[in-house]
Order: structure tokens, then C-alpha cells, then sequence
């Protein structure tokens, strides 16, 4: 993966003209790179590009670093389905749904979320709703992509093997045939969102080719709200591999 750079005041549809052919990311994705581009860059250069001799400063590096991530906390959509489909497969005990009603709770408020605490027993119950069958899994998802922005989110990841068993959970939903529309954009967003999860970016990075081979298949889709994330993914690993010296990474 390489760097997407871009100065101040620059023509960001070119630069993203430019990284859509290197990357060779199909060009339905530049016209919401460029948006990106000009969402976190300024409108006006920051350096001297006029060829006057001025005084000398250090360049600024304008290489975007911002991890992107789907942040939208509305818990009653997924909880609603989430019980609706227990209500049909009872894959959930009595204790179980208590502890759903708990985590419900405490994701549900997110500017309580580090004063709040996710519960070892909400932790594996939430283990257990992403490896639902497929035609299950796309409410899950969404409550997964939610739990991915609580700080408690990191111990999904500690260990590495247990890390990359729900990353495996998610990419699997990518590449599970009978997955539809919903499943794929929701795994898509909860990718992103490890992103945002400090412990996550190294089993991110270790398994970078099976998620980007997952990804790769849903660049093209006819479905800009698949496509969105998709590019995102591609981003999101270009600014991780900026932060870690990793040649191999840096394609």
C-alpha cells in the first residue's frame, strides 16, 4: 500500500485520479476520494509554490493520517432484529439475553462510553452473535460495528489468535456466497472500525492479504454504499502503514 499525498491547496480529483490508477482501484471510487482529499486538506497552499525566494521552513507533511471509521451509535435498529431472529432460533439462553440487555445499555450512549464497562460475559456473547449463519449474521454486524468504537473493544484483539478469530468472522461474511448486500456493507464498516481499535492493527496488518483479497471482490460493486467502504478499507491501510515501518506492507 502507498501513501495518498496530497499539498494544501492542491487538485485533490487529480491526486485522486492519480491513486485510483496506482492502486488500480476501479475509477468509480475517485469522485468519493476527492471528497476525502478535500474533507482533510485546506483550500489554500501551505508552502511556497510561486518561485519566490522566501525564507526557508520546514515542509509540512500533509499526508492524510486520520483513521476513518462508520461512528453512528442507533442501537434499536440491530437490537430489534437481534431478538427478533432469537425469538425464531433461540440461539440465545435466558442469561444470555440478559447480558444482551446490558450490553444494549452500555453501547447504546456513546459519550458514556469510557466511563461504562463491556463485561467478559457480553464479550464472548458478542463472539457468538458474529459467527451466526449468514442469513443471521447482518444485524449482528451492525452491533459489532458499534461495539468496535467502545475503548473495551481492544481485548477482542489482545491475543493475537482470538484477534484474528473475529477477524476471520468478519472477513468470512465478505467471502461467504450466500452474503447478502447488507452482510457485505456491514462487514465492510466493521473492518473499518478495527481500524480505530489500537490492539486490532496488528492482526490487521498480519492478515492483510486475506482481508485485502476479500476486499479486492467488493471494489466494483454496483452499490456505492458497498463500494464506500470498500476504498475506505485501502485507505484506512495506507495511513496504518505509514504509522509502522513495514516495507512489504507498503506495496
Amino acid at each position: 500500500m502507498r501513501k495518498l499525498p496530497f499539498n494544501n491547496g492542491g487538485n485533490a480529483l487529480d491526486a485522486a485520479e492519480k491513486f485510483c490508477v496506482r492502486e488500480s482501484i476501479g475509477r468509480l471510487n475517485v469522485e468519493m476520494i476527492r471528497n476525502h482529499v478535500q474533507k482533510h486538506s485546506l483550500p489554500y497552499p501551505t508552502r511556497d509554490v510561486g518561485g519566490e525566494k522566501k525564507e526557508e521552513v520546514e515542509e509540512v507533511d500533509n499526508t492524510m493520517r486520520t483513521i476513518l471509521t462508520y461512528d453512528t451509535v442507533k442501537i434499536d435498529g440491530p437490537k430489534k432484529k437481534i431478538l427478533e431472529f432469537n425469538g425464531q432460533q433461540a440461539f440465545m439462553d435466558e442469561k444470555e439475553l440478559k447480558y444482551f440487555d446490558g450490553l444494549c445499555e452500555v453501547l447504546a450512549d456513546k459519550s458514556k462510553y469510557w466511563s461504562t464497562k463491556v463485561s467478559d460475559y457480553q464479550e464472548k456473547l458478542l463472539t457468538k452473535l458474529i459467527s451466526l449463519p449468514i442469513e443471521k449474521v447482518f444485524p449482528c454486524l451492525d452491533f459489532y460495528r458499534i461495539f468496535l468504537l467502545h475503548p473495551d473493544a481492544s481485548c477482542h484483539f489482545k491475543k493475537f489468535e482470538e484477534g484474528a478469530v473475529h477477524l476471520a468472522s468478519i472477513v468470512g461474511c465478505l467471502t461467504d456466497k450466500g452474503a447478502g448486500d447488507p452482510a457485505k456493507m456491514l462487514a465492510l464498516r466493521c473492518l473499518n472500525n478495527m481500524f480505530g481499535v489500537q490492539s486490532a492493527n496488528f492482526v490487521l496488518r498480519e492478515r492483510r492479504q486475506k482481508v485485502i483479497e476479500a476486499v479486492s471482490d467488493t471494489l466494483t460493486h454496483a452499490k456505492a454504499n458497498i463500494r464506500e467502504p470498500s476504498i475506505t478499507v485501502f485507505l484506512n491501510y495506507s495511513i496504518i502503514f505509514l504509522q509502522k515501518d513495514d516495507t512489504e506492507g507498503k506495496i
